[in-house]
């Protein structure tokens, strides 16, 4: 048998198992590959201590140093497999572990320095032992250049992907091990000495050409199914530059899209303390508000879809904005409806008042656009289907939900869950029953206090509830002559001089929310 096969097997196989320890990090995680990977940290620092040097035999070389032919590229393929794979931040990571590990190594050994040079009675020093050879001006030398390998072999196997992908990934693997071994051999001396000594370039050649095999092939069925990589910076893994840009872009996407259902206020505060967005769930007393179109199924039946379409945008975009306005979040849009909260996932204490105030300005902002559109001409489709102009009714109720992030592994979505959603929707179905454009519940009254001026409008039996919902409403929401007639004195005293049982005719059109 040739003196290097044995090299050459026991390259194969180590390259081969860190390869192995990766793909199974589906199953079992990352430590078997960081186990590894420290353990080959750590027989590199053995490997290289004391006088008597472990060698072997090459086919180029009739002897050589063992360790770091034999340990560095299998640790470089961990690195590149990683970075290829699971991607810059990990790989960053990784290269954060081994600075740990140098630092934690160099700690025991000065633990160890110190026993050596105090010994138990009845033992002799042990200053002179070889694990304590390595000095500290060694071991930076040692962990730079690890680091200059690791970049090295990562912006050559990018390189690669972004200039010759249709080359074989073998190729491009061995350039990149041959280069960061001998950055290796170049950069220790340079920073352990201050000179470089005779760098031994045949048998580097060799070393990276046979831990390629097993790398390239790894790689390239992962690669295969994740869609052959992706073009990256070359030198991404230490571009701090690009890290925070990305970031900023990232932040700045996630403010654009979050301010689309809350304000910019809330948004901030989320930015700044993302621990007020519980991703489980956690209970919130909150203010919950829906709201719908007047006259809706009259107009999607006689209008074209598409101009109930634009009218609906044109509604959405002003009551959205009061919404948000009022720093409460937009949980639903559904059909001619909107479901909006108030005290999640930022909690306001004064949610109650918000809503309230959200929902008469909502009120507002919809006799504008009746007007704008009387002014434009839109309004001629009101007309041809019999009514005066665009409606909303508002039902708020407050009470104590779930909070929290909701839904399946393909879509999820932040939104409330309780009696107080399914509440709000029977109260914005009992303003169609007693002629009013905003009710509220009597919980919400409680915590308004003396800020709102609330007329009664009675109890009334609603369904999924035992006792009956007593509901109030106020000045500023009272019906204009545009829109609809008020209800007359005498009515609203008949109504609020006894709690009323109407299950029937206020369930139409109800949401389950």
């Amino acid at each position: 048998m040739p003196a290097a096969l044995p090299f050459t097997l026991e390259l194969l196989a180590l390259t081969s198992v860190i390869c192995g320890a990766h793909a199974v990090h589906g199953r079992l995680g990352r430590a078997p590959l960081f186990v590894l990977l420290g353990a080959l940290i750590v027989i590199l620092f053995v490997a290289g201590t004391g006088p008597a040097q472990l060698s072997t035999a090459l086919w180029s070389t009739p002897a050589l140093k063992l360790n770091t032919l034999l340990f560095l590229p299998p640790l470089l393929a961990g690195f590149v497999a990683v970075y290829a794979l699971d991607g810059t931040i990990a790989a960053r990571r990784l290269v954060v572990a081994l600075g740990l590990l140098y630092v934690l190594e160099g700690a025991l050994r000065q633990v160890f320095a110190w026993h050596a040079a105090h010994p138990a009675p009845g033992f002799a020093e042990a200053t002179q032992h070889a694990f304590l050879a390595i000095s500290l001006h060694s071991r930076v030398a040692s962990f730079v250049a690890v680091v200059v390998d690791v970049v090295t072999i990562v912006a050559v196997f990018q390189l690669w992907q972004n200039r010759a992908r249709g080359w074989p990934l073998v190729i491009g693997l061995a350039l990149g091990f041959i280069l960061a071994m001998v950055s290796d051999a170049f950069v220790f001396d340079l920073v352990r000495h201050g000179s470089v000594s005779n760098i031994p370039l045949r048998e580097k050649i060799e070393a990276g050409v046979v831990a390629a095999v097993p790398l390239s092939g790894y790689l390239g069925v992962q690669l295969a199914r994740q869609g052959a990589g992706r073009d990256r910076g070359v030198l991404e893994l230490v571009d701090l530059r690009a890290r925070v840009t990305e970031l900023e872009a990232c932040v700045s996407q996630i403010r654009d899209s979050f301010s689309r259902y809350v304000s910019p206020q809330v948004v901030d505060r989320l930015l700044k303390d993302p621990s007020q967005l519980e991703l489980g769930g956690e209970l919130r007393e909150v203010t919950v508000l829906f709201a719908d179109v007047r006259g809706y199924s009259t107009l999607s039946e006689k209008l074209d879809p598409r101009e109930v379409m634009r009218l609906l945008n044109a509604y959405f975009a002003e009551v959205g904005a009061a919404v948000l306005e009022h720093d409460g979040m937009i949980s639903e849009f559904e059909g001619d409806g909107i479901l909006a909260v108030f005290g999640a996932p930022v909690a306001l204490p004064d949610h109650a008042l918000r809503a309230v105030r959200c929902g008469e300005e909502m009120l507002r902002r919809v006799e504008a656009l009746n007007v704008r559109w009387r002014n434009d001409g839109t309004a001629r489709h009101f007309d041809a289907v019999g009514l005066v102009g665009l409606g909303t009714r508002v039902g708020i109720h407050s009470g104590t939900v779930v909070a929290g992030n909701i839904g399946t592994g393909a879509r999820i979505k932040y939104a409330v869950v309780g009696d107080a959603v399914n509440t709000a929707a029977r109260i914005e179905a009992l303003v169609k029953t007693l002629g009013e454009r905003m009710l509220f519940s009597s919980d919400t009254l409680a915590l308004l206090g003396d800020s709102v001026a609330a007329r009664p409008c009675g109890s009334h039996a609603v369904k999924g509830r035992s006792q009956p919902v007593t509901v109030f409403t106020t000045t500023a929401s009272a019906a204009p002559t545009t829109i609809g007639s008020p209800m007359s004195t005498s009515t609203i005293a008949a109504m609020t001089a006894a709690p009323e049982t109407n299950a029937g005719s206020q369930d139409a059109g109800v949401r389950d929310a």
